[in-house]
């Protein structure tokens, strides 16, 4: 069995790195309450879904 010699830090690993520090930061930000979290599509989704689903309520409702 041939061992494998360790690699060298490849290119695209070094590249990634900043963008890693980033997030992190992005992150720390956004649970300390500095910055609002990023709208994502699932957010998007569930506010749909709920607008959908009252609507639903409002025009085939309980006969109220």
């Amino acid at each position: 069995m041939v061992m494998d010699k360790p690699r060298p830090a490849h290119a695209a690993e070094a590249l990634t790195a900043p963008m890693h520090d980033a997030r992190a930061a992005r992150l720390k930000e956004i649970t300390a309450g500095a910055r609002p979290t990023p709208e994502t599509a699932a957010c998007h989704v569930r506010v749909w879904a709920d607008a959908m689903t009252a609507a639903h309520r409002t025009t085939h409702g309980t006969g109220v």
